[in-house]
């Protein structure tokens, strides 16, 4: 079994504060991709969050027998009034436990992901489990970006009629890296920002992975490797062989998926300005 170095992936960033954006449609494309990247930065925490929880419940389970049971080892079965306080008390000093900084929690956190994978780095079932998290986390930072560009198209054709006039929002497809370059390439004219970030390849290496995931269970063939070539952020896959399962661990999933908030957050300051330029006044929408 190899390594997951599952940590590297909990450094997914956030999506960067943006400057002011004029367009309504894309302050809302803001907010949902800020949240739809959230979920997937919240699967990186669940290793750690799960190890943690267990240890502080039995920490302060046996913490709250001694308290309430003192010397007597065993709570009778039958008195569930002993039994109900002992948990109730558990509960509040598991409470206490978590109730610390943020800065302590993500201390806490990173050391028992660590732990965590050390734990079980002996069962094929379990390393099998997690990774299949790292897998899920590529599957769904593709699905944000996505959602985001139909998200900020939708929402600017709807709202700014007399700029996108010439775009039949039935045209506008977003279920390709294809579909979505051409899409934007008609609404926005062309527009060199735009296709500069759109034509971004590491776009093309997250948008692969997850049809590979979602496909073809992860397995290579010969049109993901074709599909891939030269993709920078691909290069550990770039000569395994068709037939093959791909591999993940923490550092290749946040390669490929970290350059997707940026390119996201890139191409919203993009389309917002581009439509700001259209105004004959106030851009604010």
């Amino acid at each position: 079994m190899h390594k997951l170095d599952f940590l590297e992936v909990g450094k997914i960033d956030q999506v960067p504060t943006a400057p002011r954006l004029y367009q309504k449609s894309c302050r809302e494309a803001h907010a949902h991709f800020t949240y739809n990247v959230g979920l997937v930065a919240g699967l990186a925490v669940l290793p750690g969050f799960s190890f943690w929880a267990a240890q502080i419940w039995q920490e302060c389970s046996t913490e709250a027998h001694r308290q309430i049971m003192g010397k007597h080892r065993k709570v009778p079965t039958h008195n569930q009034d002993t039994m109900l306080r002992i948990g109730l008390r558990s509960r509040e000093l598991m409470a206490r436990e978590f109730n610390i900084s943020s800065d302590q929690q993500i201390d806490h956190l990173k050391e028992r992901t660590v732990t965590f994978e050390e734990v079980i780095s002996h069962s094929a079932y379990l390393h099998g489990v997690v990774e299949n998290l790292l897998k899920s986390i590529c599957v769904q930072m593709w699905g944000a970006f996505e959602v985001l560009c139909e998200d900020v198209l939708n929402g600017s054709l709807c709202s700014l009629p007399t700029i996108f006039g010439h775009v039949a929002p039935e045209d506008m497809k977003f279920r390709s890296r294809k579909a979505i370059r051409k899409s934007f390439t008609k609404a926005f004219a062309s527009d060199p920002k735009i296709d500069s970030i759109l034509s971004d390849l590491r776009i093309d290496a997250s948008a692969a992975i997850r049809n590979l995931l979602v496909h073809k269970a992860g397995v290579c063939d010969i049109d993901f490797l074709q599909d891939t070539r030269g993709c920078q952020t691909l290069t550990q896959y770039a000569n395994i062989t068709p037939g093959t399962a791909l591999k993940f661990d923490g550092p290749s999933t946040f390669a490929i998926v970290n350059p997707i908030v940026h390119l996201g957050h890139e191409l919203l300051i993009a389309t917002d300005n581009w439509i700001s330029s259209k105004l004959p006044s106030h851009p604010s929408t």
